[in-house]
C-alpha cells in the first residue's frame, strides 16, 4: 500500500487516507488537492491560491500572468511586465520591439536599436540592407551587371556546345554512310569476279571433255548460223521487180518462137 504524504497540508496536517487530499487546505507557498505543487513566481510571501495557484501578490520581476508562470521575454530594466498582458514596462532591450518586446528589430546598424513600435532603426542599417525599417535588401547595380553577364557567358558556352556536338554528329553520319557505300562496291564487286570466274571454270570444264575438232565444226556451225540469220533478215526486206519495156517483151516472144 503506497504511503500519502500530508507534509504541505495546513492546520494539523491530515489528509485523505486514499486521496491524499488536505483537509484543511495548503501552507503557504503550495497548491493542489494533495497540496505538493508549489506556486510558481509570486512576489510577496509567494502565497497563491491552492485550487486555481493565482498569486495574490502579484508577480516577481520577469513573470506575468494569473499564476506568474509566463516569462517577460525581453523587457529592459529590471525585466517587470504587466502582470495582464505582458506588456514590458520599461521598454526592450537592444534588438527587440513591440509591446512585449517579443519581436526582433531587423537589420538595424549599431547596437541594433529600433523603434519600440514601428520598428523604425535608430542607426542606420547594416551593410546589404536598406529602408527605414532595413528589411529590404539592397540592390547592387555591379552585382546584377556581374549577374547578367555570367547568365549569358553560360548560355553562350552552352550554345557552343550544341554547334560542336551537332557538328561531330553530322560528320561521324557521313563517314559512316561513306563506308556502307565503299562497303556495298566492294561486295558487289565480289560477286561479279565470282560469277566470272565459275563462268570461266565451266567452260574449260566442259570444254575438256570435247573432242578436238569440236571447235572447228563449232566455229563453221557458227558461221552457217550467221549465214542463215542473214538471209531471215534480207527475207524481211520487200523485194521490187523491175518493170520491162515493150521492146523487151517483144524480143522475149521472138525469141521464145525461134
Amino acid at each position: 500500500m503506497t504511503e500519502v504524504d500530508c507534509a504541505h497540508c495546513a492546520g494539523d496536517g491530515s489528509c485523505h487516507i486514499t486521496t491524499g487530499k488536505c483537509v484543511s487546505g495548503c501552507l503557504p507557498k503550495y497548491k493542489g488537492e494533495s497540496c505538493k505543487d508549489a506556486c510558481s513566481h509570486c512576489a510577496g510571501n509567494g502565497t497563491c491560491d491552492a485550487v486555481t495557484g493565482f498569486c495574490y501578490q502579484g508577480c516577481r520581476p520577469g513573470f506575468s500572468g494569473d499564476d506568474c508562470e509566463t516569462a517577460c521575454p525581453h523587457c529592459a530594466g529590471n525585466k517587470t511586465c504587466n502582470r495582464t498582458d505582458g506588456e514590458c514596462l520599461h521598454g526592450c532591450l537592444a534588438g527587440f520591439k513591440g509591446l512585449s518586446c517579443s519581436e526582433a528589430c531587423s537589420h538595424c546598424a549599431g547596437d541594433k536599436t529600433c523603434d519600440r513600435l514601428e520598428g523604425v532603426c535608430k542607426h542606420g542599417c547594416i551593410e546589404g540592407y536598406q529602408g527605414p525599417l532595413c528589411d529590404t535588401v539592397t540592390v547592387d547595380a555591379d552585382s546584377i551587371i556581374s549577374g547578367v553577364a555570367a547568365f549569358y557567358l553560360a548560355l553562350g558556352i552552352f550554345l557552343l556546345f550544341c554547334i560542336f556536338y551537332f557538328i561531330c554528329y553530322d560528320k561521324c553520319k557521313r563517314r559512316q554512310q561513306k563506308k556502307a557505300v565503299v562497303h556495298e562496291e566492294a561486295e558487289g564487286g565480289k560477286s561479279e569476279k565470282g560469277s566470272g570466274s565459275s563462268g570461266a571454270s565451266t567452260a574449260v570444264n566442259s570444254g575438256s571433255s570435247v573432242d578436238p575438232h569440236e571447235g572447228e565444226k563449232t566455229e563453221e556451225g557458227g558461221t552457217l548460223e550467221k549465214k542463215s540469220s542473214l538471209m531471215k533478215r534480207l527475207s524481211l526486206f520487200p523485194t521490187f521487180k523491175k518493170e520491162k519495156s515493150s521492146d523487151e517483151e517483144d524480143t522475149d516472144k521472138s525469141d521464145e518462137e525461134d
